[in-house]
């Protein structure tokens, strides 16, 4: 191979061009870090970090709600479920199974204030009011089940029948606020997952 002699120009035309070429290249350098900047830490404009954001406060909604729907679901599985073959089969006198279902109603009001009070950003409104809904159609259930309690025969079997409906929309309220809450927090355990 042959070197080839490249003229180097001199003076202060051609210090003035390298002096550009330096401070172009040092704008470009800058502006690439800053774009890898923003893509990495996710605050472009494709709303990543805004997701994480949301995620992240779901998790803590969902942390803030945990005991108290672990509260509700023991009074619906312990308490509304198995009552309800008690009332129907008259297993217990009428007043121990009207204390009964006051007993359910007083318990799943206090989960549903607890969950009211909770704060949340708009963002989680939508599934918060899923949960007040789902609460909302337990507590008629105990109150159709007290309904119950005090009638007999037909009227009996129907309120049965209307309590028996209402936990099922119930179950499938808080079924869906359940699924919506694990969307908005999916990234957030992604992110653990990684981890």
């Amino acid at each position: 191979m042959t070197a080839v002699a490249t003229p180097v120009a001199s003076g202060p035309r051609s210090a003035l061009l390298r002096w550009l070429r330096w401070v172009a290249l040092g704008a470009v350098t800058a502006l690439a870090a800053v774009i890898a900047m923003v893509a990495v830490s996710g605050d472009g404009s494709d709303g990543a970090g805004e997701r994480r954001q949301v995620a992240r406060e779901a998790a803590s909604y969902k942390k803030q709600l945990k005991p108290l729907t672990d509260t509700g679901a023991n009074v619906v599985i312990s308490g509304l479920k198995p009552g309800f073959t008690d009332i129907r089969e008259e297993r217990y006198p009428a007043p121990v199974l009207t204390g009964m279902t006051d007993a359910w109603i007083s318990d799943l009001e206090a989960v549903r204030d607890g969950i009211r009070a909770l704060e949340h950003r708009d963002v989680l409104g939508s599934t918060h009011n899923l949960y007040l809904r789902a609460l909302d159609g337990y507590v008629r259930v105990a109150m159709t089940l007290r309904e119950a309690v005090a009638a007999s025969g037909e009227d009996r079997q129907a309120l049965l029948g209307k309590a028996a409906s209402l936990g099922r929309g119930a179950d499938r309220t808080y079924d869906r606020a359940e699924d919506a809450l694990a969307r908005l927090v999916a990234p957030v355990d992604q992110e653990n997952e990684r981890r």
